[in-house]
């Protein structure tokens, strides 16, 4: 560490391990009055061990494991008791992550960058004037105020939606979510279940449902859950709630259909699907080269019959 002042302004220079990686810091202070400015920067390199700190090495219902690495700098400046104006900024390049129910997937060595602008009210976070991620098939924008998250622009994949996110005003109430926009596509977490021709893993016991509530209104003009020839939904809109990656109840309607997810007896729950036209139904749902080879196998049948008969 190394230390100067002139009588006016201090300023610390060092260097230091930041979860196993190394980080240079840079501190000044005018110390000429008591409530003087202070700045401060601090540049190192995010790595496993932060990712592990902060559960991203995980995988979790909607992302992969974090891997890879990630220079960054973080800047602050103000007064030590009051507000504080902070940006961070980090070069994704070598990051590599996925959200699989949206079919994005980000390599390592695919450019990509993450950066943050917001304020710091005596040490608690206080609004976020700007959040931008950008990375190829990937481009989010958001900020805050008080309890409410703005997402302004959200283009992931072959998905593209705005909406809010709401944090609880007190425990145990829910965290209020919306989201709207031209697309969701969700056919390449379609395809990661199990293949119609294998056999379903025996289900494990339940869990208790843990997590924080929270409840969701949905509004997109194009929905997408199975994979082609299937057609997509269209003018969908979906009211839910659940707890932590636990789905309690839900409804939604498109056009000419309707779904309700229903609560039973302790994780299960009931599906009741509706549609002016049952054919649309199943397309839309991925059954109809199933309804087609049944429909084959019957007229077979059918014919056979009738030869007997003869």
């Amino acid at each position: 560490m190394r230390i100067a002042t002139d009588g006016e302004t201090l300023r610390a220079d060092a260097t230091a391990q930041l979860a196993g990686a190394p980080a240079s810091l840079t501190l000044t202070q005018d110390v000429s009055k008591p409530d003087g400015a202070e700045t401060l920067d601090l540049q190192g390199e995010a790595g496993p061990a932060l990712w592990h700190a902060f559960g991203l090495d995980t995988p979790s219902g909607f992302t992969s494991a974090t891997q890879g690495s990630a220079p960054f700098r973080f800047s602050l400046s103000g007064p030590a008791d009051g507000t504080q104006e902070a940006a961070l900024e980090a070069d994704l390049t070598r990051i590599g992550l996925a959200l699989p129910l949206l079919g994005w997937v980000k390599q390592p060595g695919g450019a990509g960058r993450l950066a943050a602008r917001f304020s710091l009210e005596n040490g608690d976070l206080g609004a976020i004037q700007d959040f931008m991620m950008e990375a190829p098939g990937l481009f989010v924008r958001g900020h805050s105020q008080g309890r409410v998250f703005t997402l302004t622009q959200a283009d992931i994949g072959r998905s593209q939606a705005q909406g809010s996110v709401i944090a609880p005003a007190r425990p145990g109430q829910p965290w209020q979510i919306e989201a709207s926009g031209e697309t969701l596509d969700l056919r390449h977490g379609a395809d990661a279940q199990t293949q119609p021709d294998q056999p379903a893993p025996a289900a494990p016991p339940q869990p208790a449902p843990s997590g924080p509530l929270w409840q969701a209104r949905l509004a997109f003009q194009h929905l997408y859950i199975t994979k082609p020839p299937a057609p997509g939904l269209r003018n969908v809109s979906l009211t839910a709630s659940g707890q932590g990656q636990d789905l309690s109840q839900a409804s939604a309607s498109a056009d000419g259909m309707s779904a309700q997810i229903t609560p039973l007896a302790g994780p299960r729950r009931a599906l009741a699907l509706q549609g002016q036209d049952a054919g649309a139904l199943l397309r839309v749902l991925g059954c109809m080269t199933a309804c087609r080879a049944a429909r084959w196998i019957c007229g077979r049948n059918s014919a056979a019959a009738r030869r007997r008969a003869r």
